[in-house]
């Protein structure tokens, strides 16, 4: 039994992953969409979301707009107008988009211009949505580790205090612990 498909996501203007890939999630008109090797052929609707896709033991995301896919046993396709990185997102931009959808919204327009609106709003709000739980996610790592180093010092008799302060991270020790801790060595 096969154990990975081929996976290309393509961008409107750029391909941005092509290779094998163990599982893919993504989003669809009725929910999160599942993918597995040797799935059963299908052509389906891409929304704009997470694009959350596993080559060995690591997992790899993206914000997608919208766009289709076609799934076949050994290959996967996803087409996508634009396809981002969780750290390439810039949160200003996308807040400003949201806005600026919202307040077209209130409008009175087109059929065609309203569903053109409604899309640039999900969009908007994927992005966000997406890079806020990456940036979280991103801080957790970072405080576990300083834990980690915290515990560290403390089982060799070392003391340390974090603070967190403003979304950002600090170690503050005293001199005599550092050179306390020099000594030691």
């Amino acid at each position: 039994m096969v154990k990975t498909f081929k996976l290309e996501i393509l961008a409107s203007d750029h391909v941005f992953y092509s290779g094998e890939c163990d599982e893919l999630i993504f989003p669809g008109q009725d929910g999160s969409f599942g993918i597995l090797p040797n799935h059963q052929p299908m052509i389906t609707c891409l929304n704009a979301g997470e694009l959350r896709y596993r080559t060995g033991d690591q997992w790899h995301y993206a914000v997608v707009s919208d766009g289709f896919v076609e799934i076949m046993p050994s290959y996967v396709t996803l087409l996508a107008d634009t396809v981002e990185r969780p750290e390439e997102i810039d949160e200003k931009r996308a807040e400003a988009a949201k806005e600026r959808a919202e307040e077209k919204l209130r409008q009175k327009q087109s059929i065609s211009e309203y569903y053109h609106t409604q899309a640039a709003l999900s969009k908007a709000v994927a992005r966000l949505k997406i890079s806020s739980k990456y940036n979280k996610h991103k801080i957790n790592k970072f405080t576990e580790s300083l834990h980690q180093k915290h515990n560290r010092l403390l089982t060799k008799g070392q003391g340390s205090v974090i603070i967190l302060e403003h979304s950002y991270l600090k170690t503050v020790g005293s001199r005599k612990l550092r050179k306390s801790s020099r000594g030691k060595e």
